[in-house]
């Protein structure tokens, strides 16, 4: 806090890792979806 206000600043490498860990998920098989991506009622 400075001066009454609230200071964020982004992180310089915000997804750094990401990839890595992406894979891990993927070759432990936890990157599977928890819902359908496409619902009954979006269908036309």
């Amino acid at each position: 806090m400075e001066k009454g206000h609230f200071t964020i600043k982004a992180k310089q490498t915000p997804r750094k890792g990401w990839d890595a860990a992406f894979k891990v998920m993927h070759d432990n098989g936890d990157d599977k979806l928890f819902i359908d991506d496409i619902f009954e009622d979006e269908i036309l």
